[in-house]
């Protein structure tokens, strides 16, 4: 075995395993002679270079040789350092480096040189060694590339941890496997699946980083796994070790990170702090109105690992390192000025949005204000801290469309009430808009009392100060809680006027789309196919898709219920279902797809019109679109599916579901429609084909099983009935609606934010429960567990159960 000098291991070495091949195929290349593990303080470079390091003995003659440079101060000790750890002896007047190489040009081995951030201006001795002994490779760990032609470079990562429900179990993540070695070596009696949750909300909230998982597993010996989940978020020095043996600037995430911070500039320090305003990362722009780092600051900053590129070219911090950068923000006393530039810079960004969500490049405007969501809730979150409620009831206003299209129902409500209550004397004007686009919001959560309130404020305070741009979208909004058709009628009709004398072509074609499906209740179809053709003609002017898709879905429906030609309404569906999914607007495209899955049905296109009903019910779940007729549909076309494979069990319980959820609207199959729909007629005889075959008592038994199911177990059980290659992703299905749910959010001030069973949820989170350990407590579906939990993180503002718990604390709340 040649001779190496690599340090015992005290302990076993975790995951790695792409890095560890990927090292040693890249040592393995004769081209890759210097080859440097870069990445910030605490992500395991040295670990990773020595495990990678031992591997290599066999393909050295001449050994492996590990030289640990930290504790050097000058880059003129790099090669008395190399000498000594192969025992070459330096003698004499003549130059160590020269002596150094001389020694090395016949040798075949591969120096692994530790910690060379400090010492760059060192770089010159390497590509020395690197030209003169052929037979010599060098393995480097550092903060920071150094950029010389000879380096090759492989930047590291945490371990990988879970983030979010997957379906993998918890010792595949290595990340979870060290916190659960560590923990075990602090308290034997450590149970990882009994801290299941509160481990895996630790290391997603170091993102994997080695040091800092070890540092929060020694906490056990004073804490349990769920208070050190807690902690960690709301205090960052809680990651701190009093362990001994290791090196000062491994004891705890501040002396990393403040070493870090030492080798950076005054200009680098300051890009870096601003920088921390940041949620969920940024790009060029951003960055350089915030922070003002051009290009080449961000690169500089990227070379040192302080910052990070994705793939999508958006920059981003590690979440423990901007949490060190905001600390020095707010100690310079710029924090302030930090995030009113940050504010500053989306309210912008907002505005140009605003003014291009309707026409060709609303999908694309909506695509990046979803990037930036977390940067949008940042700044919303400030308007409030910084006492600017102006402000952030603006910016919330603004993003009501946003909030409609892309699915953030009830998080778009609540920052829009929460602005509303926090700014009552801003502009009437701004306020009526803001009342508007909440009740929109509720509409789409079916929350048919708080949506016809806050569209009917919004109707009385834009009257009171004559402003008829938002007296037309309040009463555009007022109409989608009808409880007056007639009236509701005239209320579109004068929104209709009032946006053709202001020439404003979005309100003008949302309205027309709107006011078709009520001329269509009333069997009005002339009209109906008059205003449709209106709004299909604007919206190919201005290429909008959305209100194009709905047109398209209108006219399928007309062709299918009226003049029963089914391959055309197919066809009306298809494009229809394309343009909603080039939007992204998932919770029509749902609707959109079960209404092709219908006709598919009935053209006896089985086998496609069963995929599409499961894509529309994956839509339907994961966005969870409250409309029960929509429910119904699926429900009773998956019956006739069911029944088409001979699963009459199936096809009978999901039929009395669908029943069951026509009787909670006071209504049946057979009054729907006046005149039965092919797919009414259809769905008829699916339940008299079902139970002829299956036989009147075995048929009533499983009748009574679906009708006696609330609105989200019946959708549960049609999820739980898919085989196992159908479920693609995991769904969040909130409870049916019921009277306490239909209160406003409140103030998270207020003692009152959380409803008593979302308390109840969150008490059994602060415990470390699983999802599935609470529905088994509870006695609830797993998807109405994930539907609170969601909830919660919605009303509290959070992104995890660690943050939750935490922010809960802060309040009160538990």
């Amino acid at each position: 075995m040649p001779a190496h000098n690599l340090p015992v291991q005290q302990t076993s070495f975790e995951g790695r395993r792409e890095e560890v091949a990927e090292i040693a195929a890249r040592l393995a290349d004769p081209s890759c002679r210097l080859l440097t593990l870069v990445g910030p303080g605490g992500i395991g470079k040295t670990r990773l270079a020595l495990h990678a390091a031992a591997d290599q003995l066999v393909n050295f003659a001449d050994g492996v040789y590990f030289v640990p440079l930290s504790a050097l101060t000058s880059a003129d000790l790099i090669a008395p350092a190399i000498a000594g750890s192969l025992e070459i002896h330096v003698y004499g007047a003549e130059d160590p480096r020269l002596q150094l190489i001389q020694a090395l040009r016949q040798k075949h081995l591969l120096l692994v040189l530790d910690n060379f951030e400090h010492l760059l201006e060192g770089t010159a001795l390497l590509a020395e060694i690197l030209a003169h002994a052929s037979g010599v490779k060098i393995l480097v760990t550092s903060r920071e590339r150094l950029n010389i032609v000879e380096e090759w470079a492989l930047t590291l990562t945490g371990l990988s941890y879970p983030d979010g429900d997957a379906g993998q179990t918890l010792e595949t993540y290595s990340a979870i496997q060290l916190f659960a070695r560590r923990a075990r070596s602090v308290d034997h009696r450590f149970s990882l699946d009994e801290n299941a949750e509160a481990v895996k909300a630790v290391c997603r909230w170091v993102q994997g980083m080695p040091l800092a998982i070890e540092i929060a597993a020694g906490w056990l010996r004073v804490m349990s796994c769920q208070q050190i989940a807690a902690q960690i978020p709301l205090d960052f020095d809680a990651l701190t070790t009093p362990l001994r043996n290791l090196p000062e600037r491994h004891r705890s995430m501040r002396t990393v990170f403040e070493y870090s911070w030492t080798l950076l500039s005054p200009l680098q320090q300051s890009i870096l702090m601003r920088l921390s305003c940041f949620q969920g990362g940024f790009d060029l722009e951003a960055a350089q109105a915030v922070a003002g780092a051009s290009l080449t600051h961000l690169a500089e900053l990227a070379d040192k690992s302080l910052i990070h590129r994705d793939p999508s070219g958006r920059y981003g911090l590690h979440e423990l390192l901007r949490q060190f950068a905001a600390i020095k923000l707010q100690e310079a006393g710029e924090n302030r000025s930090a995030r009113d530039r940050h504010l500053s810079y989306f309210q912008n960004l907002v505005r140009q949005a605003e003014a291009n969500q309707w026409g060709r490049l609303q999908v694309l405007w909506y695509d990046r204000l979803e990037a930036e969501f977390d940067n949008l809730r940042a700044a919303l979150d400030w308007t409030l801290q910084s006492g600017q409620p102006e402000a952030g009831l603006s910016l919330a206003a603004s993003l009501g469309w946003f909030f409609s299209e892309r699915c953030f129902w009830s998080e778009g409500l609540n920052w829009l009430e929460r602005a509303l209550a926090a700014a009552p004397d801003a502009p009437p004007s701004l306020r009526a808009k803001a009342l508007h686009s909440a009740a929109g919001l509720a509409g789409h959560l079916s929350d048919l009392e708080r949506g016809s309130s806050l569209a009917a404020q919004s109707l009385d305070l834009a009257r009171e100060i004559g402003d008829r741009w938002n007296i037309a979208w309040a009463q555009a909004h007022l109409a989608l809680f009808p409880t007056d058709l007639a009236s509701h009628e005239a209320l579109l009709e004068d929104s209709l006027a009032i946006f053709r004398e202001l020439n404003d072509i979005m309100g003008l074609a949302h309205t027309l789309v709107r006011r078709t499906f009520f001329a269509e209740e009333k069997h009005d179809h002339a009209y109906a196919e008059t205003l449709v053709e209106e709004a299909a003609l604007l919206s190919h002017q201005a290429g909008d898709r959305i209100i194009s898709a709905w047109v398209l879905l209108i006219k399928g429906r007309s062709v299918q219920y009226r003049d029963r030609d089914l391959k055309q309404a197919a066809r009306y569906f298809e494009e229809s279902v394309r343009l909603f999914r080039e939007a992204r607007f998932h919770s029509a495209l749902s609707d959109a797809i079960m209404y092709l899955a219908q006709a598919e049905l009935i053209l006896q296109h089985t086998s496609r019109a069963v995929q599409l009903y499961l894509e529309a019910l994956s839509l339907h779940a994961q966005n969870w679109s409250t409309s029960l007729f929509l429910s119904q549909d699926l429900l009773a076309g998956l019956a006739g599916a069911a029944l088409a494979s001979g699963d009459l069990d199936r096809a009978a319980t999901l039929l009395g579901a669908a029943h069951g959820l026509f009787a909670t609207v006071d209504s049946s199959p057979e009054a729907v429609y006046e005149s039965p729909s092919p797919y009414m007629l259809s769905l008829f005889q699916t339940r008299d084909a079902v139970r002829v075959q299956l036989g009147e008592s075995a048929f009533a038994a499983a009748w009574a099983v679906g009708t006696a199911m609330i609105h989200e177990q019946a959708i549960a059980f049609a999820l739980e009935g898919l085989s196992a290659s159908d479920k693609t992703d995991p769904f969040d299905l909130p409870p049916k609606p019921s009277g306490s749910d239909l209160e406003p959010a409140n103030h998270p001030a207020s003692g009152n934010l959380l409803k008593a069973r979302e308390r109840e949820v969150l008490l059994m989170v602060a415990e470390g429960l699983s999802n599935r350990e609470i529905s088994d407590r509870l006695v609830l579906a797993l998807p109405t567990v994930k539907w609170y939990i969601n909830e919660i993180f919605s009303k509290l503002h959070v992104n995890s159960r660690t943050q939750a718990v935490a922010k809960a604390r802060q309040l009160g709340l538990i």
